[in-house]
């Protein structure tokens, strides 16, 4: 295996490294791996949970912040339900993360998005 393939490879549960390095949080990691292989912050699971998706369930604020300054297109992407980063970010409580989009003035349309079930993040975080 080379090391494409291994940087490519998923483990049991769809993770990719950038997906495990989001979901610890390790920032350094993140920012090395979009750095170089910026096409792994479009690969998601089963359900299509990108990385993204990852860093925002687990509270990882740095580390969305640096997926949205590195792929800023990726604040439009939604999982398998139709869910965007603020929904996740709601239904899981992460205050933090739910703050950061909020203030973003780019980001406010996420507030208004609807997923497959017709909630919006509002809905979710109640």
């Amino acid at each position: 295996m080379d090391s494409a393939d291994l940087i490519n490879s998923t483990d049991r549960e769809w993770m990719t490294p950038l997906t495990l390095a989001a979901y610890i949080g390790n920032f350094v990691a993140v920012r090395v791996l979009l750095h170089k292989f910026t096409g792994l912050a479009y690969k998601g699971d089963e359900n299509q949970f990108l990385p993204i998706h990852v860093a925002s369930k687990k509270g990882h604020c740095r580390v969305v912040d640096e997926f949205l300054n590195h792929c800023p297109d990726l604040r439009e992407s939604c999982d398998g339900e139709g869910r965007n980063i603020l929904h996740v970010a709601a239904a899981h409580g992460r205050v933090n993360v739910v703050r950061y989009i909020i203030g973003k003035r780019n980001l406010q349309v996420l507030s208004k998005q609807r997923d497959q079930s017709g909630n919006t993040p509002l809905h979710i975080a109640v």
